[in-house]
């Protein structure tokens, strides 16, 4: 998927909240293989179970190495905040459109990169060689 069509599908319009269906997420074929090839090295073969993976493959596929907050639904994970840091006000900012009961709720996790090359532990420090 080309950048920009990414970030439309996993970005709000400007002061707006984010709410997006993990499971209305497009499925990219190499994803889709991914899923299959780990529930079929777990033997993982429940649907609700295949669906759990699902989810979290497309999380990293969309949102890997971003800091995000997501709140569990009937429909599948809900994304109600992205961004590259906690630090970063726009995270806060999405937060602030949720209700105190969804903040109560919300899970907040950084998932890894899909098919990520690069190890945070094993990246050398930039002085390093």
């Amino acid at each position: 998927m080309a950048p920009a069509a990414l970030a439309k599908v996993t970005s709000p319009p400007e002061g707006q909240p984010l709410r997006v269906n993990v499971r209305q997420l497009p499925l990219p074929p190499e994803v889709g293989e991914a899923v299959r090839r780990r529930c079929k090295k777990l033997g993982i073969w429940r649907r609700r179970c295949v669906q759990r993976e699902e989810d979290q493959l497309k999380l990293q596929h969309f949102y890997g190495g971003k800091w995000v907050a997501t709140l569990r639904t009937d429909e599948g994970p809900v994304v109600v905040a992205a961004a590259d840091s906690l630090n970063n006000p726009l995270f806060d900012q999405q937060l602030s459109f949720l209700t105190t009961e969804e903040r109560r709720r919300a899970l907040i996790d950084s998932p890894t990169r899909l098919f990520d090359e690069e190890s945070a532990i094993l990246t050398p420090f930039p002085n390093e060689s």
